[in-house]
């Protein structure tokens, strides 16, 4: 019975990974849907992977990136952005692209202190 117990908490553990595996799966399929400018089969697999993991900053970067290319969607995409950086504080390249989107949009003031982040945090793109 002991070893019943323990091989289930050890699948427990083992399977913690399994969501984080399918999330990275989703995001790779929208990559590759993205590099051939599939741009609506790039973000429903984004958006898959945000779904299984809602805290996949990296997902919610590129699928910002994606609205932007698609059809300059920069509200989406300021949107995204800012929930990348609502994940990870520090996530340099989601203040680079936000600002990028601020200045295309025309909000110079956001763009500078998005920019003004990226100096801060030493990114050089």
């Amino acid at each position: 019975m002991k070893r019943l117990l323990v091989c289930l908490l050890l699948v427990g553990v083992v399977g913690c990974g399994s969501d984080a595996d399918k999330a990275i799966k989703e995001y790779n399929k929208g990559v590759s849907f993205a590099g051939r400018e599939d741009w609506s089969a790039a973000i429903t697999h984004f958006n898959e992977a945000i779904r299984i993991d809602p805290d996949y900053a990296k997902a919610y970067l590129i699928r910002g990136y994606t609205y932007a290319l698609q059809s300059g969607q920069l509200d989406k995409a300021i949107a995204d952005y800012t929930e990348a950086i609502r994940i990870d504080p520090d996530y340099v390249e989601a203040y680079y692209h936000r600002g990028v989107a601020h200045r295309e949009s025309g909000n110079d003031a956001k763009a500078a202190a998005d920019f003004a982040k990226v100096d801060e945090l030493g990114y050089k793109p």
